[in-house]
């Protein structure tokens, strides 16, 4: 027989928004169980080495923090503090938010 495996499988978290994704844009995220999310809970956009909370409410709409760009990690949470395997309800899922090109005049 196999051995138990040492990680934990949460519930599939799913980003209801279709089309391009920017930051400070209002997006859906849903998993099994979450239009009855306890207060507190939380949407944390993990984005290179940082983390950024936002609140979740049962709507599943939150907005896509100005500080995240390129692939981002999306997990819910029931802290906003670090993400752990003993606080989170669900995820992770991928987010790709577009890096906005800079154009320079000469």
């Amino acid at each position: 027989s196999n051995p138990t495996l040492p990680v934990k499988a949460f519930p599939a978290l799913t980003l209801a928004t279709t089309g391009a994704i920017s930051a400070g844009q209002e997006i859906e995220l849903t998993y099994s169980g979450s239009d009855s999310a306890p207060a507190g809970t939380f949407a944390v956009f993990i984005s290179g080495l940082g983390q950024y909370p936002v609140a979740y409410p049962t709507s599943g709409k939150v907005t896509v923090p100005a500080d995240v760009t390129g692939q981002v990690y999306v997990v819910i949470t029931s802290s906003n503090a670090t993400v752990t395997d003993d606080a989170t309800l669900a995820g992770p899922t991928i987010v790709e938010v577009p890096v906005q090109a800079t154009t320079f005049s000469y």
